[in-house]
């Protein structure tokens, strides 16, 4: 069985294109945030879970199913028992009143 596992190695890294170095483009760019610019997206982190943590419950799991779960209004209307358009307002709903916290606090 080792034998063989080898052999299959071998082949498929014998098959696997070889790329030179000189071939590779050398545009790398730094993707790492700026010290400032990571405090303040901590900050802002921490604004807004406060901010949904602070929701009823119930909103908080129609936030998680839409946002966390990728669900539709109609999928999520399904789960709750509720119609899709239903969902939609809520949604709305939820999503504007973060939206005046956020700026509520954001502009202490």
């Amino acid at each position: 069985f080792r034998i063989a596992h080898n052999a299959l190695a071998n082949y498929y890294r014998s098959r696997r294109p070889l790329l030179s170095l000189d071939a590779m483009e050398t545009d790398i760019t730094d993707t790492y945030p700026e010290p400032g610019q990571f405090v303040a997206e901590a900050d802002e982190w921490h604004q807004l879970t406060q901010i949904v943590s602070a929701l009823p419950d119930d909103q908080r799991h129609l936030l998680a199913l839409k946002i966390g779960g990728g669900l539709s209004s109609q999928e999520i209307g399904a789960l709750l028992g509720k119609s899709a358009s239903a969902v939609r307002v809520e949604l709305h709903r939820i999503i504007k009143r973060l939206r005046a916290e956020y700026k509520k606090e954001h502009y202490r």
